[in-house]
């Protein structure tokens, strides 16, 4: 870089003119490089300020699906409880409604036997 500035410098000589000039110039750019200085600073915030945000946004969906997830299995295992009971319930039931099947079927066969035998009794006299 400086030896391009001594490229384009006049052979004669620097001038105050030209130190001027030069000077400007390195102003200009010393106030951009501040102004991009700035400017990296701030969009190096909203980064952050996007990235923080993110991760709290994230660590609520996390935790909202594990909650779920939580109150799903208490549901479920109160389901399966439940199903339980009403099996058993059931099996009862049967075992009930089977025990008086038998017995109306004892008491049937029994009625059909005396009822048989008053039958054969007045056919034999």
């Amino acid at each position: 870089y400086a030896n391009l500035i001594k490229g384009v410098a006049p052979k004669g000589g620097v001038d105050s003119q030209y130190v001027m000039k030069l000077q400007s110039q390195l102003a200009k750019a010393v106030k951009k490089m501040d102004a991009t200085s700035a400017q990296m600073a701030q969009v190096e915030q909203s980064c952050e300020q996007v990235v923080n945000s993110l991760k709290k946004e994230i660590s609520e969906i996390v935790e909202d699906r594990c909650r779920t997830e939580l109150e799903l299995r208490k549901q479920l295992e109160l389901l399966e409880e439940q199903k339980k009971e009403m099996q058993a319930e059931y099996d009862d039931r049967i075992r009930e409604n089977q025990k008086e099947l038998e017995r109306l079927k004892g008491k049937v066969s029994v009625e059909v036997s005396v009822a048989d035998l008053e039958a054969e009794l007045e056919e034999t006299e």
